[in-house]
């Protein structure tokens, strides 16, 4: 039920203050990298069973992403994708799916969600010898959402941002 829900925001600074282990899900979003070390109580998070959602953004450092993170993300971040105002933006292929996440979504929502335009996002490469699934492209067919088990856990990747443009 949604009342077990406690988010929690944090700043980075903060971030690296917390017990991990209180958390069930931690959402990355547009974090350009994090405190020296960090990375490793990321994976540990998700090595026990947590979830870890990052979304991307034209902030963030894909070289310390695809150096700090490798373990984690089964996929290489290649190169950023701007649209400039005056031309087409990115969408969404809203269509159903049996994915656990995405099957919520039906009909007007999917109809709604293919018209959210996006103009920043991260083409990708797989790591060598890595698992993922793609539960979501972009009408370009772009990877839109990377999804790969870890340990316990899982680690989604959101190749554009999760922020309050969206």
């Amino acid at each position: 039920p949604m009342a077990d829900i406690e988010p929690t925001v944090s700043t980075l600074s903060e971030f690296s203050e917390r017990d991990l282990k209180q958390y069930s899900v931690i959402i990355l979003c547009i974090v350009r990298d994090l405190p020296i070390g960090f990375e490793q109580e990321l994976e540990k998070f998700v090595l026990r069973g947590g979830a870890l959602l990052i979304g991307l953004g034209d902030q963030v450092d894909p070289k310390y992403y695809n150096e700090k993170l490798g373990l984690l993300l089964p996929v290489i971040l290649k190169s950023i994708n701007q649209v400039r105002t005056e031309d087409k933006p990115f969408y969404l292929l809203a269509q159903p799916s049996n994915h656990p996440v995405l099957k919520v979504f039906t009909g007007k929502m999917l109809k709604e969600m293919a018209r959210i335009p996006f103009r920043t996002l991260y083409s990708i490469e797989p790591r060598r010898g890595r698992e993922f699934e793609v539960p979501m492209r972009f009408t370009n067919q772009f990877p839109a959402v990377i999804e790969s088990d870890f340990g316990e856990g899982k680690v989604i990747l959101y190749v554009s941002s999760l922020d309050r443009d969206w």
